[in-house]
């Protein structure tokens, strides 16, 4: 057997005896398979459920709204856009999209802001409903910090679900 083959086959036996190791370790319950080149960790934990999660950057933004939802055309409402920074940014820039039936009573469609950290930064305006039916508000920011730029979203929706997502059974 040449040397080539001898080095694949070792790899290919390694590869085998690691995998039913871990078969086993995984039927045990045990968490970590012992080799003589060390500890090889599981990245599967049965302690509990799996669980993912967003990648977040420093900013996060949420809308609020404040008082009561519009019932008929031309009554005003407010929202609010509430910003969080992890860091100090110097240069973010916020803008206001309002869907087809909401109009601006007062506050700015675009500001331009700094946060400080770990501190909420709020920006209110007072809307109109134009029209009956859903009010559609999104807020938008975007950080022009110097390394990164990044941006989060928030958007209020006044029209409740379509589907039930309660189950009748339970």
């Amino acid at each position: 057997m040449s040397r080539n083959s001898a080095v694949k086959f070792g790899a290919v036996i390694f590869t085998a005896l690691l995998a039913l190791g871990a078969m086993k370790a995984r039927h045990s319950g045990e968490s970590s398979i012992t080799h003589k080149l060390g500890i090889l960790k599981h990245k599967h934990d049965d302690s509990g459920p799996r669980r993912t999660a967003k990648l977040t950057g420093p900013m996060s933004i949420r809308l609020e709204l404040r008082g009561e939802m519009p019932k008929v055309k031309g009554d005003t409402y407010r929202v609010a856009a509430i910003l969080k920074a992890d860091q100090n940014l110097s240069d973010v820039k916020l803008n206001w999209i309002l869907g087809p039936s909401v109009e601006l009573v007062s506050g700015s469609p675009d500001y331009s802001l700094s946060l400080v950290a770990h501190e909420d930064q709020e920006v209110e305006l007072i809307l109109r409903a134009t029209a009956a039916g859903p009010q559609r508000v999104q807020a938008r920011a975007i950080s022009l910090e110097q390394d990164a730029r990044f941006a989060v979203s928030a958007h209020f929706n006044s029209q409740p679900p379509k589907r039930d997502f309660t189950n009748k059974n339970d």
